[in-house]
């Protein structure tokens, strides 16, 4: 029974966690700088303070998505509407941007 109960309590908070909005931290700002994009922390409380990022195509696509707040999910509907792969690899790659990306605090969570 208790093995019922645990198994519950985790899909219920991934659920919870699947509808969670996310949203660039305005602490950063994108921009393009000799035909190539970079992210640049403007903020003295940004992770990565004194660090520039060179991101790829499809980050630039995720930045973008979460200008305003969207959930993992959604961005993931997005994603597969502009990129063609596999979902499951595109479902992996947008949770990884997502985990780093609050772990770099490039993305904060919102109500």
């Amino acid at each position: 029974m208790s093995d019922f109960t645990e198994n519950k309590n985790a899909v219920e908070s991934n659920d919870f966690k699947k509808h969670q909005l996310y949203q660039i931290n305005p602490g950063f700002i994108l921009r393009q700088i000799g035909g190539e994009s970079v992210i640049i922390p403007v903020s003295e409380d940004c992770a990565i303070s004194n660090a520039v990022m060179n991101p790829n195509e499809s980050a630039v696509f995720l930045w973008n998505e979460f200008l305003n707040p969207k959930s993992e999910e959604d961005a993931v509907m997005s994603v597969l509407a502009e990129f063609d792969g596999p979902e499951d690899q595109i479902r992996h790659d947008v949770h990884c941007f997502v985990v780093e990306s609050l772990r770099l605090k490039v993305l904060r969570e919102v109500d």
